[in-house]
């Protein structure tokens, strides 16, 4: 199991055990930059040893962006380019889904938080669940490769949800 897997499992733990002080510091870490929320250390600090201040922040996004909406998917081909068409679709293809996914391309480590926990709380009101461990490691990847997380989530938000699904039945089978 990877670290991701395993901080994944954990925080899935903690909802199916009802650990709703745990879960409610970990919302509530979401009003603070990540990894500043010093109730959510508890919570949150044994998974982060050894990574350096952007990863750490990253699993403590994760946490709270999770704790927002626990709603998991354990699809393997669901990024968040293809979470986002879904939300898409079913807002029968808003223009302002849109303009946020595109916002969301377009930010920095700085602006991405924000753009993320408008994003989730969007799926959220519509039950619309999320693949978190590939999230989480998407994000990751996009420190060292920025375009190619970007390129993946739009391929998956600009193609026909058919093609999507096609694409990768056909790598799977590969």
């Amino acid at each position: 199991m990877s670290k991701a897997e395993g901080f994944i499992a954990y925080l899935e733990k903690l909802v199916e055990q009802g650990d709703r002080a745990a879960l409610a510091r970990l919302r509530h870490s979401l009003s603070f930059e990540p990894g500043e929320y010093v109730h959510a250390f508890p919570v949150i600090e044994r998974f982060t040893v050894g990574l350096g201040p952007e990863r750490r922040r990253l699993y403590f996004l994760v946490a709270g962006l999770f704790a927002a909406h626990p709603e998991a998917s354990r699809d393997p081909k669901e990024n968040l380019g293809r979470t986002l068409k879904r939300l898409h679709l079913e807002q029968s293809e808003s223009p302002s889904t849109e303009r946020r996914f595109l916002a969301l391309l377009e930010a920095d480590d700085g602006q991405l938080p924000k753009h993320l926990r408008h994003l989730v709380s969007l799926l959220r009101s519509r039950g619309i669940p999320l693949n978190w461990e590939r999230l989480l490691q998407d994000l990751i990847h996009r420190q060292h490769d920025l375009e190619a997380v970007k390129r993946q989530w739009a391929q998956a938000f600009y193609r026909p949800m058919e093609e999507v699904e096609e694409t990768h039945s056909q790598e799977a089978t590969a």
